[in-house]
């Protein structure tokens, strides 16, 4: 049952949450976030009603928001050394499974907020067919794909990469779609590209480029302090 699947992933993360301090206030607020996420996985994976049902395509668009914030929350404590690289990759490759299932339940509530506004618009005409023209590029550019993902993952625990770097990750990717998904993603703000030539490096949006020094991907280095020997078995 899906719902037992979010249960185990949920209690996953406590455990991990377990090797944050005590007094960190970012403990008790990942696990609140996940368990916010549950709550809408677990009303997303209810049987379908008859009729279209609102309630569970909003559950599926907040689990999405709220798996986001609580990557970045795990991501932060990866950086601090309180979370093991390994037990982070599995975690971000269970929450990047769910994020691609409910991704197009989730997308239906943007088509009913872009229904909802028709109305007023076609009195416009023309240029509303422009505005309504970026708003459906907005929303499509805002469903990334799973290799998209993947991409962000790996910036959250390595800082900054170039191309090569995702390459090793992704070796059955060609470089150039590679580029073309870090164009997506420097077009919709995501990422952030500096250098130039041969040192170009790719991060995500908002890091300090002065104090941003690439990290070994789990699994690349055998240095680390606060994970050795705790790898987590997710049952």
């Amino acid at each position: 049952m899906p719902s037992q699947k979010y249960t185990e992933l949920t209690s996953a993360v406590y455990k991990i949450l377990d090797f944050f301090p005590e007094e960190e206030p970012l403990k008790n607020k990942a696990k609140e976030k996940a368990l916010a996420i549950l709550e809408n996985l677990v009303l997303v994976s209810l049987p379908d009603n008859p009729h279209p049902n609102t309630q569970k395509n909003r559950a599926a668009s907040q689990a999405l928001k709220d798996i986001e914030v609580l990557e970045s929350y795990l991501s932060l404590g990866r950086k601090r050394e309180w979370v093991d690289g390994m037990n982070l990759m599995i975690l971000l490759k269970e929450y990047g499974q769910i994020k691609k299932e409910i991704e197009p339940i989730a997308k239906l509530v943007i088509l009913e907020t872009e229904q909802a506004k028709e109305p007023v618009k076609t009195k416009l005409e023309k240029p509303v067919d422009n505005n309504v023209d970026k708003v459906v590029e907005k929303s499509e550019l805002l469903l990334l794909s799973e290799r998209q993902n993947k991409i962000l993952e790996i910036l959250k625990i390595q800082t900054k990469a170039q191309v090569a770097d995702f390459k090793k990750v992704l070796p059955e990717v060609t470089k150039r779609t590679l580029r073309r998904d870090l164009d997506v993603l420097l077009k919709i703000g995501k990422v952030e590209r500096i250098g130039e030539w041969n040192q170009i490096f790719y991060q995500l949006s908002g890091v300090d480029s002065s104090v941003a020094n690439p990290k070994p991907i789990a699994g690349q280095s055998g240095q680390n302090n606060a994970g050795e020997g705790r790898t987590l078995l997710m049952s």
